[in-house]
């Protein structure tokens, strides 16, 4: 009895496990075969009939009892339990044509999903497959196995090709399984150990239980607070009135400076956010912004471990002027040994170690956080999500100081090659000796190879020579082509670009276009575009003869304001040889930018019109004096 009371109960998401589960109850009692149908009823003269219907009834009660409400209907006017075994495979195995399509799909579909792990997605992987079988679509090991292989994640990625190349000939799902859980019990091993060895910064990690207040804040949805005058909260609980009674007034109201610390301004009447967030897991003060430093030391590659478990390096150490926040007013303060690590994130940490280290005590009440020392507020911080936000923010007068505005940087000639847009090293050294534009200062002439360069100049086979006689005044004379459609959309929808470059500097003008037909749009900007900034009206255009420069209201545009059409024949584009190179150019170096840093091809047209920038500002092979900008503006970029 203990037996058939533990059965699970039959409902709409669980039929694979009940069948199991039923069939090894029928089978332990003897009565599987009486359902099945391999022991048939016996004729009204057996003398075996009475023994086959009391078998037929304790499977008729075991199948009754572990039913639902819903599936019990539907075996109520049947008389033995073959016809009600019958009627339950009959509703949850339909062997028509659109559930076996239906399970197929879902086979297909299956991915592995944040947060498994090997025996939860084999698992999942099972139990379609045990669907497939009840249907009788019968799938070969082969197939099960390189699906799971298939929808293997990132980090299984060596499994993969070693599975691959040393797989047996006939594996099942089973030898796969057990394999892949042998490879995640050694990484987890290995993860362990880099923690153990590592400095850890842990970020986002969220302690404690929610606030108690979070169910009410529907309450105050349309509510306007009467101190900030935003909507969501009461001035009780606005946080810009927290810590304020608490803070003991100076008797001078002087100002004093404090060191040790790091934090970040809250968003009090329209404060500015630097981006600092208490950290109670990181050993220092950390930044990627270069350009706060006044002055820093290089440090020994010190290894950070960031929340995604990526593994990070701070190459330099330093000082950061700020401005903190103390429930009062801003005062000037200063933060030391904070850690600067180029590809940290675009927070900040403050580490509430290192202030407690300095004498300072973190109390945490409802939603503020405040640092004190010596019984005195000394910044506050507020709670947003799940991460305490402090405030802080950089001095007023460096608000307006960015990176550009700071002495040139000594960089090496590999990284002012992918700053420059991948342009060639001889250019490059060039500039540096002629001292053609301000702030080019390297460190350096050693050769290097760059694997974006020899991607993105791949093409199919180069243009004709082709001699070209160079107006004497920038402005007059624009070569132009359309180049798309692009196979993947940019940020901002649009599939082509068009290119003016003007005959006498070189400057080119880059727009980007959703559809063809947008090419007069672009005509009538250009042409003033040049008038204001040149000063000289456009006296001649040269394209291609494709359909978007050969209509009627381009030809119109043109007779206008007297601008001189010139078409190149057709399927001759190198007699369109500037405009066709100058768009060639465009893309490789487009194509160069996005491989050296494996960006998403959707950012090709930010990539154009950074490379479109940059050339304007770098001499030309046809006047390595002088820029492309300097003789469009009449100055030095």
């Amino acid at each position: 009895m203990e037996l058939e009371r533990s059965v699970t109960q039959l409902n709409t998401e669980n039929y694979p496990r009940w069948k199991f589960e039923i069939e090894a109850i029928l089978e332990a009692k003897d009565c599987l075969d009486v359902v099945n149908g391999e022991t048939p009823c016996p004729s009204a003269g057996d003398g075996k009939i009475g023994a086959w219907r009391k078998r037929d009834a304790l499977a008729r009660s075991i199948i009754s009892r572990s039913l639902d409400d819903f599936h019990h209907a539907f075996i109520r006017s049947c008389r033995t339990s073959r016809e009600m075994m019958d009627s339950i495979i009959c509703i949850k195995e339909q062997a028509t044509v659109s559930n076996k399509l239906l399970v197929s799909s879902e086979f297909h579909a299956y991915r592995w999903k944040a947060g498994m792990n090997v025996a939860s997605f084999v698992a999942g992987l099972n139990a379609i497959v045990n669907k497939m079988e009840s249907l009788k679509t019968v799938m070969d090991d082969a197939s099960i196995v390189g699906k799971a292989v298939q929808c293997l994640p990132p980090q299984f990625a060596n499994f993969r090709e070693s599975w691959r190349l040393s797989a047996p000939r006939f594996a099942k799902l089973t030898d796969l399984t057990s394999q892949l859980l042998a490879c995640e019990s050694d990484q987890v091993s290995r993860s362990m150990q880099t923690q153990i060895s590592t400095g850890e910064a842990l970020v986002g990690r969220k302690v404690g239980s929610p606030s108690k207040n979070v169910n009410n804040k529907s309450k105050y949805k349309d509510v306007v607070c009467w101190n900030c005058k935003k909507k969501g909260h009461t001035r009780s609980d606005c946080r810009s009135n927290k810590w304020v009674s608490s803070r003991p007034r100076d008797s001078e109201g002087k100002q004093t400076s404090r060191e040790g610390f790091v934090v970040r301004n809250v968003d009090i009447h329209q404060e500015r956010n630097d981006g600092w967030i208490a950290d109670s897991g990181a050993f220092k003060h950390i930044t990627r912004n270069r350009h706060w430093f006044p002055t820093f030391k290089d440090t020994e590659p010190c290894g950070v471990r960031v929340g995604n478990d990526k593994l990070l390096y701070a190459v330099r150490v330093g000082t950061i002027e700020v401005e903190v926040y103390d429930g009062m007013s801003w005062t000037p303060s200063t933060s030391n040994n904070v850690l600067y690590v180029p590809e940290f994130g675009t927070s900040c940490l403050f580490s509430l170690g290192a202030a407690a280290a300095r004498g300072y005590t973190v109390t945490i009440r409802a939603e503020i956080v405040c640092l004190e020392k010596d019984g005195k507020a000394e910044l506050i911080g507020y709670k947003d999500g799940d991460l305490y936000t402090l405030l802080i923010r950089r001095p007023s007068s460096d608000f307006w100081t960015p990176a550009m505005f700071m002495g040139p940087e000594r960089l090496s000639l590999e990284l002012w090659h992918q700053r420059l847009g991948h342009i060639s090293i001889e250019k490059i050294k060039g500039m540096h000796r002629q001292e053609l534009v301000s702030g080019l200062k390297i460190i350096g002439e050693q050769e290097f190879f760059c694997e974006g360069c020899i991607f993105g100049s791949m093409s199919r086979k180069p243009h004709w020579e082709v001699t070209e006689r160079r107006e004497s005044l920038p402005g007059q004379v624009l070569h132009t082509d359309v180049c798309g459609p692009f196979v993947q959309p940019s940020v901002g929808g649009s599939f082509y670009f068009i290119c003016f470059k003007d005959e006498s500097s070189g400057y080119r003008k880059v727009y980007f276009l959703k559809r063809k037909d947008e090419v007069l749009r672009c005509l009538e900007t250009v042409t003033i575009e040049v008038k204001q900034e040149t000063g000289r009206a456009v006296e001649r255009i040269r394209s291609d003869c494709g359909s978007e420069f050969v209509t009627k209201a381009v030809s119109d545009f043109l007779n206008k304001n007297r601008i001189v059409h010139e078409k190149s024949p057709p399927y001759t584009p190198q007699c369109n040889g500037m405009a066709e190179r100058e768009n060639r150019t465009l893309v490789e170096k487009t194509r160069s930018m996005l491989c050296s840093r494996n960006l998403p091809k959707s950012l090709w047209a930010e990539a154009i019109n950074t490379a479109a920038y940059v050339m304007n500002r770098v001499p030309n092979c046809k006047d390595v004096r002088t820029t492309p900008y300097e003789q469009w503006f009449g100055r030095r970029p």
